[in-house]
């Protein structure tokens, strides 16, 4: 538009005038000097030709100004468009995930990395399968201490030591249990004790994984010695979450950073320094805990009603902050 504005200068009326009053006087001059009828014609051809110029210039200037002007307006509209749609996308969108223990939050994380951010790779899935042995090992190790809690026998005696066997590794604490042919037969005649069985079948008493029927009744897959993790495998694994994991994704163009935050009563307290700038909170509470003990007692019924209550009281905390 400079480069045009530069070129094609427009002329204003001012402009034209003072044009037209030069030509007069030349042409004055000219008649008075030579007397001659045929200057006085020439005169008023060049004042007429003075005026066509000038006002063709003016309305051809003004003509391109015009016109180059509404299609400097149009560009610009368009990327004023073009860039609100790219800030907006580009925008990231602050989640917090909140709920008690064990209620899901993980599951949902682990859900959206599979969905929306790849999955896992090979090196993660071999890995998830040492998560998958140390769930197993701590599934069968709450039943053997329900058993004692609520005064129920094993139906073979011979399953003692296939309890000890089973407690010396939990007792461990080792993330990386090896997966022998002793470990897996003691844990694999464990759950088909009648015994153990009828423990588990009071699993509303105390606390044990929802995972751990799953994996009991897959011991023979998970237990061979190719074993790979299924997706389903990775989604019933369990790892308390400790502090604050974040995990970013992209859906439809938007930028997503999630913040899953333990859900024990011991991380609850760091929940508050997650809510600057949270544009959702996700709050996840578990159904299927309508008649489950807490984990963190063994003994508070209704880990739903709970869950309820927490939610109660996130509500108050927030508002007292706003």
């Amino acid at each position: 538009m400079n480069l045009i504005s530069n070129r094609y200068q427009p002329i204003n009326l001012h402009d034209a005038n003072t044009e037209v009053v030069n030509t007069a006087k030349v042409g004055t001059a000219t008649q008075a000097h030579t007397g001659n009828p045929v200057c006085c014609s020439r005169f008023y051809d060049a004042v007429y030709l003075t005026l066509e110029i000038v006002y063709a210039c003016m309305g051809s200037c003004e003509s391109i100004e015009s016109k180059a002007s509404r299609e400097a307006a149009i560009i610009s509209k368009k990327i004023d468009k073009e860039l609100e749609r790219k800030n907006n996308g580009n925008m990231e969108q602050k989640l917090l995930l909140l709920g008690p223990g064990e209620s899901g939050k993980s599951t949902c994380l682990k859900q959206l990395k599979i969905m929306h951010a790849n999955g896992y790779s090979e090196q993660e899935i071999q890995e998830k399968k040492f998560v998958v042995y140390m769930n197993i090992v701590q599934s069968m190790a709450a039943l053997l201490d329900a058993m004692e809690t609520l005064g129920i026998a094993f139906d073979n005696n011979s399953m003692e030591i296939h309890g000890k066997l089973v407690r010396k590794v939990h007792a461990s604490g080792c993330e990386f249990i090896e997966w022998g042919p002793e470990l897996r037969s003691a844990v694999k005649e464990l759950w088909a004790d009648s015994g153990v069985r009828k423990t588990y079948s009071l699993r509303s008493s105390f606390h044990i994984s929802e995972s751990a029927e799953y994996f009991f009744n897959d011991l023979d897959r998970i237990s061979k010695k190719n074993y790979k993790p299924s997706i389903q495998d990775i989604l019933h694994t369990r790892i308390p979450t400790s502090g604050v994991v974040q995990f970013y994704f992209t859906m439809k163009g938007i930028n997503f950073e999630v913040f899953d935050v333990g859900g024990q009563r011991s991380e609850r307290r760091k929940w508050i320094h997650c809510f600057d700038n949270v544009n959702a909170v996700i709050y996840v509470a578990a159904i299927s805990e309508y008649d489950q003990v807490l984990r963190e007692d063994n003994k508070t019924r209704s880990v739903m009603v709970l869950a309820m209550r927490l939610l109660s009281h996130i509500f108050d905390d927030v508002s007292k902050m706003l």
